[in-house]
């Protein structure tokens, strides 16, 4: 028999997580949140294989009132997946979502921490501190040792704060793992267009360049998994974002991709 550590028990909706409670399974939609009916119609397909609590993404102001209309008709808790912008958290607090889920490595300011802390404690509903090792706050050494610093000191800030519904998560994606949703884009069409570009423009092949250029499928964690690229764009869908280092530049459209690293490119040489 396994024996469980004793933790402390939460609520997501009805549903009891921790603290002796049976595991509870959750899913994460993959529809775009904008689109309430698709989005109702894969919580309900999610309900019937035994789904117990949905994350959905909250990724702009957009989604909000969507959120709304699909936490009322939702027959399972929905849980708020914030990325880089806190004030969507306080947002989707107010639209009625029965846990938020914050990520250390894009939400990290203790203001904000401190400001979403006091919002989820007003509305009962825990935290879950969801930690990807692609976009750790915390950098250096091990990997695994960076990602537990990281959630521990989130988790340092909230209890600072009174807040103690607190949810832990870490995780470390492979590479075929994070090419089969989170890649909403034909990433090869780019990369080949990308070697085309350069090889014509500037007789450069991708093993003689001077720079280190990456073409990431995940906005979220792009950034943070290729820190080492000089630079580097990482897609969404329709939509990405130019980086340098790791750091965020600007947004761009799809079809801005190629050229936005074209003109970053020639900066180098």
């Amino acid at each position: 028999m396994i024996k469980r550590r004793k933790t402390r028990q939460v609520k997501i909706g009805k549903v009891k997580v921790g603290g002796g409670a049976p595991i509870s399974i959750q899913s994460m939609t993959k529809t775009d949140t904008k689109n309430v009916r698709a989005t109702l119609a894969e919580i309900e397909d999610l309900t019937r294989a035994g789904c117990e609590i949905v994350r959905i993404a909250v990724k702009e102001r957009a989604s909000i009132n969507p959120l709304r209309k699909i936490v009322e008709k939702s027959k399972l808790p929905i849980e708020a997946d914030i990325h880089f912008i806190p004030q969507l958290a306080l947002d989707a607090i107010g639209a009625g979502a029965a846990a938020i889920r914050l990520n250390p490595g894009n939400i990290n300011k203790e203001s904000d921490i401190t400001r979403i802390a006091k919002g989820a404690k007003a509305a009962r509903i825990p935290i879950r501190i969801g930690v990807n090792s692609g976009s750790l706050a915390s950098k250096g050494g091990m990997v695994s040792d960076s990602m537990v610093k990281s959630a521990l000191s989130y988790a340092k800030i909230l209890e600072k704060n009174g807040f103690r519904d607190i949810m832990i998560s870490l995780k470390s994606s492979d590479t075929l793992e994070t090419i089969e949703g989170r890649c909403q884009v034909d990433l090869l069409d780019i990369v080949n267009r990308l070697q085309d570009r350069l090889s014509t423009e500037y007789r450069v092949q991708s093993t003689e360049s001077p720079i280190t250029i990456a073409v990431m499928g995940c906005e979220v964690n792009g950034p943070g998994e290729a820190a080492h690229a000089d630079i580097g764009i990482a897609a969404g869908k329709g939509s990405g974002v130019l980086f340098r280092k790791g750091k965020i530049v600007k947004r761009l459209k799809e079809s801005e991709f190629i050229n936005a690293l074209i003109k970053e490119v020639k900066a180098f040489l």
